[in-house]
């Protein structure tokens, strides 16, 4: 099935950050309670629709998160973003810049937070 990676992606995910202790108390609650609740990654089928974690093409040691899932596990969604922030990861909505006037316009926004 061309849907199972996504899931075991989503599985190590969590995984992952749930064991790291540094991170947002709260969030790795919620982390550690979704984990719980699934036995098997395979039950997470109809909750995790596409989750890809790959490496960015300016550096190799950052890595782009993206992930969509139902509304079931919204809240293990907000931990992961929660704790990627707390690790040093920032939040990026939308699709990416693919010109440089578009590179352009979001510096100009940028510059005005």
């Amino acid at each position: 099935d061309d849907h199972r990676p996504h899931v075991l992606r989503w599985a190590a995910l969590v995984q992952g950050l749930a064991a790291d202790e540094s991170l947002h108390f709260e969030a790795l609650a919620t982390l550690i309670e979704h984990g719980a609740q699934y036995s098997k990654p395979d039950a997470l089928m109809p909750q995790v629709e596409m989750c890809l974690c790959v490496p960015t093409y300016s550096d190799a040691h950052t890595f782009k998160v993206s992930f969509s899932v139902s509304s079931d596990v919204q809240p293990v969604a907000v931990a992961i973003s929660q704790c990627l922030v707390t690790a040093g990861g920032c939040m990026k909505y939308g699709a990416p810049p693919r010109s440089s006037a578009e590179r352009s316009v979001g510096r100009a926004f940028s510059a005005l937070r």
